[in-house]
């Protein structure tokens, strides 16, 4: 992942991966993740891998976008269900999907609503799982026009 804007105190982060899929955080501490999900042939384990590896970088808040971003949320919702009958702490991760909202609706709310009780970040993280160059492009430049 690389900084790809500045807007005001926020920081704004973007990436893509690909298969292998392994998440890198960019920051130390905690974040949020806008998960824009391109590629629906992600397996089950790699789901529930990958979203372990958000959770434990320091996501508070994720964002899933993409026709299976439901699952995404759930799947990142049972790291912290699967940590507390595991009897570990977990800090709370806030969650939403956008299943069927346009990418630059989403992308708005994020960049507006990435916050809740008095949890707030300066880092944005905008990560592209999967998809082609021309859907990293559209999202990147999405991105760029929201955070100028």
């Amino acid at each position: 992942m690389n900084l790809l804007a500045v807007a005001g105190t926020k920081r704004i982060w973007f990436g893509r991966i690909v298969r292998p899929f392994k998440f890198t955080c960019p920051v130390q501490g905690e974040h949020a993740l806008l998960l824009v999900v391109g590629d629906d042939s992600v397996t089950p384990e790699e789901q529930s891998r990958l979203s372990e590896q958000f959770v434990r970088s320091g996501c508070r808040y994720a964002m899933c976008f993409g026709p299976t971003g439901s699952s995404w949320d759930d799947s990142i919702d049972m790291v912290g269900v699967t940590d507390e009958a595991d009897g570990h702490a977990s800090p709370f991760v806030m969650t939403t999907w956008h299943d069927h909202e346009p990418i630059g609706d989403t992308i708005g709310f994020f960049a507006e609503h990435a916050h809740f009780d008095d949890w707030s970040t300066d880092d944005y993280l905008v990560l592209v799982l999967g998809g082609t160059d021309a859907n990293e492009r559209i999202v990147r430049d999405a991105v760029r026009s929201r955070f100028r």
